[in-house]
């Protein structure tokens, strides 16, 4: 088995069965004006990111005004 084939039978993506923390973060953070990764440390509460108290705010701001059916499945599967 050569190199390509190994890399043709690699397994890309999230693993089945592995849970989202946060559905949506992309384009949340694309509305905050922020980075992905960063919201998504800043809610996942990493090292040097807990000082971002007001991204926080402003994204519980954004899921308050986001529809009903999207608040429910977020707070549904919230991990925090």
């Amino acid at each position: 088995m050569n190199a390509t084939e190994i890399k043709r039978n690699i397994k890309r993506g999230r693993p089945k069965g592995s849970a989202v923390k946060f559905p949506g973060i992309g384009e949340d953070a694309k509305i905050l004006g922020v980075n992905r990764v960063t919201l998504f440390r800043v809610l996942d509460g990493h090292p040097g990111f807990t000082s971002l108290k007001t991204l926080r705010r402003r994204y519980d701001e954004l899921l308050k005004n986001k529809p009903r059916e999207i608040r429910d499945y977020i707070n549904a599967n919230k991990a925090w």
